[in-house]
């Protein structure tokens, strides 16, 4: 799974928790949710037909071989609303396709026995859901399914008995239509609380990122907070390299932040501490790829910077005697010698960095040989923005620490003409990198526009908002999971004894 399977994994509120802040919250509005409902429910629903329906009795007649064929919801009357601890879905445009056989009699004597069917259109369907928090777990409980079926249209063969039976149980449609309600609001339920129960069980505590061999820890913190303007979870948000083990990151805890912004005006809002974003790096720099080899064709020609030995002469001057010719070309391997560390202030985007850096010298025909190798820890400041989708970075500050000889093949030098003269080159660099404007897209969610995306940087945290635009009908596409369906979850409802007892009303009151 990819990109929104994170999304969808944290708010399924899946695994157990510990009394810890939490590294990511994420909230969402009743309208995102409503929007995603809208949109990626109705096919979700047809990924469980058919749903088999326990025989039940009406007056005379039993309905045997009950089936679900297919149900329509209709996204343009649904509501969604959260309340202290609750949320509610309610819509007046559910339908239902069934095929049962009935068997009985008509009048008490004369026989029926019909393989047959029906519609029903504007069914009403009212969900409460409850969540819960006991034993470090959290828990999402279907407290309700209610369905409330209406212009039900049952279809008889096209003959004297069909019609006869037709008029009788037309007679009786509003009993029909009250025992069916019933019967398939409990199958619903015990269905839709199984896929429930089934998927947070299955749902793993550490979920992969895409093409990365990273991960992140899913696990909930607190009881999920909810209430009439958003839901929000909390989850641990440590990120790990999967390939190197669980190994916990030596940063400093998760501290307490908001979990929503009002003022934000965006539907989807994530909240991600420095806690995360600095296991995240460590986890990055474990991978071991954070190097870099620099050469001359890579400097921008507005840089007025030639890599050659009469440049580097200037920070070890003993290199004239190893190397005579000063335009030999450098080859400079920066590698990054231990996990960033990042600080968030308002409009401050800190990181520093452990830099090695390792220069080599090319005197032609294959001839590269390494002339010095010095560590130092470069300290950035930054700001960046992003709209349309597209990062736009602005540097406010650079500096380098002082640096240490790791080794030397050309002789005793003093470091500290590497600190000031690389400050230089960062104090005029700086100003050529952001008066260039760089923008750098960012890729492409599949299935989503999120253009509206907007992040800023708070104390210690970054908050990100965005009212996302589906472009795509398919929850595989979303997901990037072909292979998915709901229907792997919904495991073979046991009905408990008492729902499979007939239930049956008396003529008086379906004539009535």
């Amino acid at each position: 799974m990819k990109y929104i399977t994170f999304v969808i994994l944290a708010l399924a509120l899946t695994l157990t928790g510990v009394n810890a802040e939490a590294g990511l919250k994420f909230a969402i509005t009743p309208k995102g949710m409503n929007d995603f409902t809208t949109q990626f429910v109705p096919q979700l629903l047809n990924q469980l037909m058919p749903i088999s329906l326990p025989e039940f009795k009406v007056s005379d007649f039993n309905i045997k071989n009950g089936l679900i064929e297919s149900m329509t919801l209709d996204g343009k009357n649904t509501q969604i609303s959260f309340g202290q601890g609750t949320g509610n879905f309610r819509t007046t445009n559910f339908a239902l396709k069934m095929s049962f056989f009935i068997e009985g009699s008509v009048f008490g004597f004369i026989p029926v026995h019909f393989q047959t069917g029906g519609v029903s259109r504007d069914d009403e369907l009212t969900v409460d859901l409850g969540f819960g928090y006991e034993g470090q777990a959290v828990q999402i409980n279907l407290r309700k399914l209610d369905l409330s079926i209406r212009n039900l249209e049952m279809h008889f063969p096209d003959d004297a008995l069909g019609k006869v039976a037709s008029a009788v149980m037309n007679a009786l449609s509003g009993g029909i239509e009250s025992v069916m309600s019933l019967v398939i609001s409990t199958v619903l339920k015990g269905t839709f609380q199984n896929i429930i129960n089934n998927m947070l069980a299955g749902l793993p505590a550490i979920g992969p990122l895409p093409k990365t061999p990273l991960g992140v820890e899913y696990q909930a913190t607190q009881m999920p907070v909810i209430n009439p303007t958003y839901l929000a979870t909390h989850i641990n948000g440590t990120f790990y390299n999967l390939e190197a083990g669980f190994l916990i990151p030596e940063v400093a805890p998760a501290v307490s932040t908001p979990e929503f912004d009002a003022t934000c005006g965006k539907d989807f809002q994530v909240v991600m501490t420095e806690y995360s974003l600095n296991t995240l790096a460590d986890a990055y720099w474990r991978t071991g790829t954070l190097f870099y080899n620099v050469t001359q064709d890579m400097v921008p020609a507005e840089a007025g910077l030639k890599l050659n030995v009469k440049w580097l002469k200037q920070f070890v001057p003993t290199l004239a005697t190893y190397y005579p010719n000063d335009n030999w070309e450098l080859i400079v391997n920066a590698q990054v010698t231990k996990a960033p560390v990042m600080k968030v202030v308002p409009g401050d985007f800190g990181a520093d960095v452990g830099l090695t850096l390792t220069f080599y010298v090319n005197a032609g025909d294959n001839n590269i040989t390494q002339a010095v190798s010095v560590n130092s820890t470069l300290s950035l400041h930054a700001n960046f923005s992003i709209s349309n989708w597209v990062l736009a970075p602005y540097i406010i500050s650079g500096s380098f620490s002082p640096f240490t000889v790791l080794s030397s093949n050309v002789g005793d030098f003093n470091p500290a003409k590497f600190q000031q003269g690389l400050n230089i080159l960062l104090m005029f660099a700086l100003p050529g990198f952001n008066a260039a404007k760089p923008t750098f897209p960012l890729p492409a969610v599949p299935g989503m526009n999120l253009s509206s995306l907007e992040v800023n940087i708070r104390p210690g945290h970054l908050q990100v908002g965005v009212s996302p635009i589906y472009t795509t009908l398919f929850l595989q596409e979303l997901i990037q999971n072909e292979d998915f369906t709901l229907a792997d979850f919904a495991v073979p409802l046991e009905m408990q004894e008492h729902y499979l007892n007939f239930v049956k009303f008396d003529d008086d009151e379906f004539l009535a």
